[in-house]
């Protein structure tokens, strides 16, 4: 029984596109499917010089690495630092387990204009808590309204600016 890793360098994908990028290299046979790089070329000239067992293709798109499964967990380990040393995608289907390259796969930042709208209703809200405690004539009541609307108002205007920054 075996089991099967699978390590390149590019595209970049998240863990929900791995699957269907290694159906259309494998059963499509599309080797555009991954970018060549000499970092797998030396991924796998290490991998062979550390664990010189190991059987496999060389190639400069995707590495396949076909391991028993009572392969020890210092071997796995030290596939999972050589992908990383490399900067290479590393994807287990069984699992699945997903390692991409440090900081290189960033979600692209998509603003929500829901979130600004929410934060401008919460803005206003707060506005109205504080100028309707002002003029609240019950003692006890009108602090605490100001005092809700301007935590209210603080929480509206940090959400704006963090919309802004991104």
């Amino acid at each position: 029984m075996s089991m099967d890793l699978y390590v390149w360098k590019r595209p970049l994908v998240s863990e929900d596109e791995a699957p269907q990028l290694l159906e259309r290299f494998y059963e499509e046979g599309d080797a555009s499917a991954f970018e060549p790089s000499e970092d797998v070329f030396r991924f796998y000239d290490e991998l062979v010089a550390m664990y010189t067992d190991f059987e496999g293709e060389r190639s400069d798109r995707i590495i396949d690495l076909s391991l028993s499964w009572s392969v020890p967990d210092d071997v796995l380990n030290g596939i999972v630092a050589l992908a990383q040393k490399h900067d290479l995608v590393l994807y287990d289907p069984q699992g699945p387990t997903f390692h991409s390259p440090a900081g290189l796969l960033v979600e692209p930042v998509r603003r929500d204009p829901a979130v600004l709208r929410q934060a401008l209703k919460a803005l206003f809200v707060g506005v109205a808590l504080v100028v309707g405690g002002w003029v609240l004539p019950i003692p006890v009541l009108d602090w605490i309204a100001i005092v809700i609307g301007a935590f209210v108002v603080l929480m509206a205007l940090y959400s704006v600016l963090v919309w802004l920054r991104e």
